[in-house]
């Protein structure tokens, strides 16, 4: 991972069909520049404490056609119990409300997807 250890995956399905997921806040844009996915599952939480993060990595995927916002809870908790929102933890940097306000603002074609917990998506 030399860009910096992010942990970042572009799926590709018959060589049509991308999904991009990245599990961290922070990452170098030139990276990812281009990729184009058409779904993004995109780390939101703590956002509000990278520069740009929004604007900047929606421009770098060239604004996906679905977001969908991770992690939203406490992924450290076992699944058999009920998931726990991170505002109960961290506070307002853990706010998916105001996450996905911004996404919509810098994205308003892309459709942004909050999943509830176990739930599936088919976009």
């Amino acid at each position: 991972m030399p860009e910096g250890d992010s942990l970042i995956y572009v799926i590709t399905i018959s060589g049509k069909f991308s999904i991009f997921l990245m599990s961290t806040a922070n990452y170098i844009e030139r990276a990812i520049a281009g990729l184009k996915p058409d779904v993004a599952l995109v780390a939101s939480i703590f956002a509000n404490q990278i520069n740009d993060y929004p604007p900047r990595l929606l421009k770098a995927l060239n604004y996906p056609k679905v977001i969908l916002p991770t992690p939203w809870d406490n992924f450290e908790k076992p699944l058999s119990e009920p998931p726990l929102d991170l505002r109960s933890i961290f506070g307002a940097p853990a706010n998916m409300d105001l996450a996905v306000k911004e996404i919509k603002q810098v994205s308003p074609k892309s459709r942004v997807v909050m999943l509830k917990y176990f739930e599936s998506f088919a976009p």
